[in-house]
């Protein structure tokens, strides 16, 4: 009762990115991705539906870069975490 709850999936990349300086001469060699985990954070934001992006809650901004269990959230290929809850309070 006077909760207002929503699931989410997010789909992301599990491998790091390769960079590279660019180069006017069109010969860039862009560095290998590091190897291992890739670390995301997620960020949420409440809003009053229908009023063009007015904040909501008190913080209307959250994040986490942890999972349910407390550990980074970090996502390998083929695999799949659960980030930490993120629970706004003070929300109309």
């Amino acid at each position: 009762m006077n909760t207002d709850c929503v699931g989410y999936t997010l789909s992301v990349p599990a491998a790091n990115p390769s960079v590279g300086a660019f180069n006017s001469a069109g010969n860039q060699k862009p560095s290998l991705p590091a190897a291992g985990a890739v670390n995301y954070t997620v960020d949420a934001e409440a809003f009053v539906p229908g009023s063009a992006g007015q904040a909501d809650c008190s913080s209307s901004d959250l994040e986490t870069n942890m999972t349910s269990t407390n550990t980074p959230l970090a996502v390998t290929p083929g695999g799949s975490v659960t980030a930490a809850t993120l629970a706004f309070t003070g929300c109309q």
